[in-house]
């Protein structure tokens, strides 16, 4: 019996030994993301296989930032236009990407007539008409997400501008009708 208490003593002393010589070191690691988040108007849906592709055609793909309507040169579908849009957000949040549109108005002093468009793409599923009597801007909705969103995503959708052919065969001769979409990543 006192063979074995010696046993497990210099067992005992060699393994306190042991362990009191053996080092360890720790290493952290971190990182910082930053915020990135964009919302484009392109010629074409922006596509991908994996989500680092649809970034880098996120990045890569050239806005669209004027359309002209023209009735002399834009042959069958002159008043038609199919466009994309797309948003990139890797903020936690509910995103929504809508735009307050308004019609088609000259600067012209004294040109009052106006010309309205219908846009398809909005969430509803239907065109929605951006009327020439509107007395406040005409909400789309192209994207909202169903609830508040963690990490990267990429999306995108097409959708055309129609303009209303009546409202611009009425409409008085002047060169510059326009109007200016500011389209908004909103946060819920």
């Amino acid at each position: 019996m006192k063979k074995v208490l010696a046993i497990l003593l210099v067992l005992f002393v060699a393994g306190f030994v042991f362990a009191a010589n053996n080092s360890t070191a720790d290493l952290e690691l971190g990182t910082s993301v930053g915020g990135r988040y964009g919302v484009k108007v392109t010629d074409e849906v922006i596509g991908g296989e994996t989500l680092g592709s649809k970034v880098s055609a996120f990045d890569d793909e050239d806005a669209v930032t004027s359309v002209t309507f023209d009735i002399e040169e834009g042959g069958e579908n002159w008043n038609k236009v199919d466009l994309a849009i797309s948003y990139l957000t890797n903020q936690k949040i509910k995103a929504i990407v809508s735009v307050g549109a308004h019609a088609l108005a000259s600067d012209t002093v004294g040109v009052t007539t106006k010309i309205g468009y219908s846009v398809t793409g909005d969430t509803s599923g239907d065109p929605v008409a951006v009327l020439t009597t509107a007395e406040s801007a005409t909400t789309i909705t192209f994207f909202e997400e169903a609830a508040i969103t963690n990490g990267m995503r990429v999306d995108t959708k097409a959708f055309s501008i129609t303009l209303n052919t009546d409202d611009y065969l009425a409409a008085t001769q002047a060169d510059d009708y326009n109007t200016t979409w500011t389209i908004g990543l909103t946060v819920n």
